[in-house]
Order: structure tokens, then sequence, then C-alpha cells
């Protein structure tokens, strides 16, 4: 089924509780989330409950308690940045908890989660990190060789004015 590919595809699934938001609103969340790659799904509760009873997510079948949807992506930080953002901005929309690749994730964990910078924000910190150690490796091991140059520079000088 459509909700079994989304739970088992996607690298984060958050549950969120969206009683008295309005069809602009979810509107609005849809919109944002498709353009980061992912989707939103609004779903009943038992049929979720089927979709994950034979997996080892069955767990998260707990959080579908009353009007509940899924926002899912293939990048593990953007539906938990989104809904996070969303909840910030209407307090009437709970984020309940999710899943990370195959772990059940509290509401907490969600938040910790959507604190964290997307993969490219990870990948360019990784690499700013990798060229600035080069950088100082670089430094280092041409020091000695400046050092020694200076030293003969200096007592040539030394020589020549004697």
């Amino acid at each position: 089924s459509e909700l079994s590919e989304i739970f088992s595809s996607s690298g984060s699934v958050v549950v969120a509780h969206y009683k008295g938001i309005s069809v602009a609103q979810i509107k609005d969340l849809r919109k944002k989330v498709r353009e980061a790659g992912g989707g939103v799904k609004v779903a009943k509760n038992r049929l979720v409950k089927i979709a994950v009873s034979d997996t080892s997510l069955k767990g998260v079948s707990d959080l579908f308690v009353g009007q509940s949807l899924i926002v899912y992506s293939v990048d593990p930080i953007v539906a938990p940045k989104i809904s996070v953002s969303f909840a910030n901005d209407n307090k009437q929309f709970v984020v309940l908890g999710g899943i990370l690749e195959k772990d059940i994730l509290d509401q907490d964990s969600i938040k910790r989660i959507a604190s964290l910078p997307n993969i490219d924000g990870i990948r360019s910190m990784i690499i700013s990190a990798i060229q600035f150690n080069s950088t100082r490796l670089v430094n280092l091991l041409n020091a000695p060789q400046t050092k020694i140059v200076r030293a003969i520079s200096a007592f040539v000088d030394k020589n020549q004015q004697s």
C-alpha cells in the first residue's frame, strides 16, 4: 500500500495532530514540504496501524490517535525541520513523534533533529573542517623549512656585513 511504501522508503516520518488547522494552512504545509522533496499525507489511523503491523515500526501506531497526519521525506532532516517550524507558527499543529530511518522517536527527539542543519549543510561543515585542518597541516609542515631558510638568510646577511 501507499502507506507501507512511505514508511519503508522515507528517511524520516513525522506524526502530528492537526485539529484546528485550516485547509489553507495544510495547503501551505504541503507546498513547503513538496518544495523540499517530501510529502504530507492524511491517513486513517486504522490504515496506518495495518500498514505498520507486521514491521519493526509497529510501535509508531501508538501515535495515531485523533486527527493525525504524516510529514515524510527522503532527506532525514527535512520532515522534522519543516514540521517543527510549522508547529511553532501554528499552535494547533502538534508534533507527536516519528521515525528516523527505522528508529521510532518521541517529540523531543524530533525537535532536536529539526535543529540540525540539512544534509548539504552538514557536508559543507565537514568540507570546511577538512580544508581548515589541511591548511594548518601545510603551514605546520612548511614552518620548519621557513625557520631554516630565515636562519640561513640571517647567517648570510651577518657574514656579508663582516
